[in-house]
């Protein structure tokens, strides 16, 4: 039996709210994914589209930085523990557990392997990692995941109430988001790539192709934006238009193009992977989606719940310190192998990758 103590809600269980409580000795399968019906959005092409943007690397957010900067991890990391009186990392230590909102039929990023029961995934070791330098030897059982919809993450850490320490699901870093949304993140710890899966032998090899069909997408993804713009721009003038059907969870869309709802699913790689993995029967056409420069890149973030104290200053104090530790333990991943280990268990069948500080030796500023 798994120690994790794992937060889910009632479509994950089926229990009514959202419960903390240890997995019971026996555990049902996961009911299958909802098909929730929202707004359809029609795209129809201009051929003069320029992609989303959304995290191009030559366009710096209104601070002035680029959209993968984040402040440098310390020098040397404080012992577990040991932290300074006041900070976020000494408020967690004493309240002893490490609450982590995470998605859980997303693999190989995070999901349920109901035989055991526990959750895996690559997401999963970063939270493990972020735990153990928290807690020491045995902090992954300190970590109380709660599943999370890729919609509803802004809000949780909108809340002062939440109870949500980190968010670590998937969550694509973006000028928007920090701004907009004042979502505050960790270094880029996985970069992605917007992609699309199709049913395999169905003919479909680039975006284009789907003019007049149905591409599924999920609720308040980078994803939904760089569709609609890559549509624009590979639909010519005439041709029918794409449809964009929304779900509330990626493995949604698989199970709308299982059953006919959808004729492709549009989210990042990593993701698609791990539904090819799952379902022989759809694909990763290789000249699905085009775009120039960085408008197709997806780098994953720890996002952080920031602090809510009557004074800002110190508010400010807290959240770039702990935005600095999170990053030490990202940098300590990357340069002790950890990342790698885990990337070689979770991530190897889709490509072969290096850490993005060994693709970008200023990381986490650059």
């Amino acid at each position: 039996m798994s120690a994790l103590v794992v937060v889910v809600a009632a479509a994950v269980l089926g229990a009514c709210g959202t419960t903390g409580a240890r997995f019971p000795a026996a555990i049902e399968p996961r009911p299958a994914a909802t098909t929730t019906r929202t707004a359809d959005i029609t795209v129809t092409g201009t051929g003069t589209g320029t992609g989303s943007g959304g995290s191009g690397a030559a366009k710096p957010c209104a601070d002035g930085h680029p959209v993968r900067w984040s402040p440098a991890p310390p020098a040397s990391m404080p012992s577990p523990g040991a932290f300074r009186p006041g900070s976020i990392m000494d408020d967690i230590w004493r309240k002893g557990d490490l609450t982590v909102a995470i998605v859980t039929d997303a693999p190989p990023a995070g999901s349920m392997n109901w035989t055991e029961p526990t959750l895996e995934g690559f997401d999963v070791d970063i939270a493990g990692a972020i735990a153990t330098a928290l807690f020491g030897s045995g902090g992954k059982s300190k970590i109380r995941f709660r599943a999370v919809t890729t919609k509803d993450r802004a809000g949780l850490l909108a809340d002062p109430n939440s109870g949500v320490d980190i968010v670590v699901a998937t969550y694509t870093i973006t000028c928007e988001r920090k701004e907009k949304e004042n979502i505050l993140f960790s270094g880029v710890y996985f970069e992605s790539r917007f992609a699309l899966l199709v049913p395999a032998k169905a003919g479909f090899t680039t975006l284009r192709d789907f003019a007049g069909y149905t591409v599924c997408s999920t609720e308040g993804a980078t994803s939904v934006q760089k569709l609609e713009d890559a549509a624009r721009s590979a639909l010519a003038p005439g041709d029918p238009p794409l449809t964009i059907t929304l779900r509330p969870r990626a493995a949604d869309c698989l199970v709308a193009v299982q059953q006919g709802e959808a004729d492709g699913v549009a989210t990042d790689d990593i993701i698609l992977a791990g539904m090819k993995a799952r379902d022989q029967y759809v694909d990763l056409p290789p000249g699905g989606v085009t775009a120039a420069g960085d408008d197709l890149a997806e780098p994953y973030g720890v996002a952080l719940h920031r602090s809510h104290l009557d004074d800002r200053n110190a508010n400010k104090l807290r959240d770039e310190e702990f935005v600095r530790f999170v990053n030490g333990v990202l940098r300590d991943m990357m340069t002790s192998g950890a990342w790698t280990a885990s990337y070689q268990t979770w991530l190897k069948p889709t490509e072969e990758i290096v850490t993005p500080l060994a693709q970008n030796p200023a990381w986490p500023e650059g």
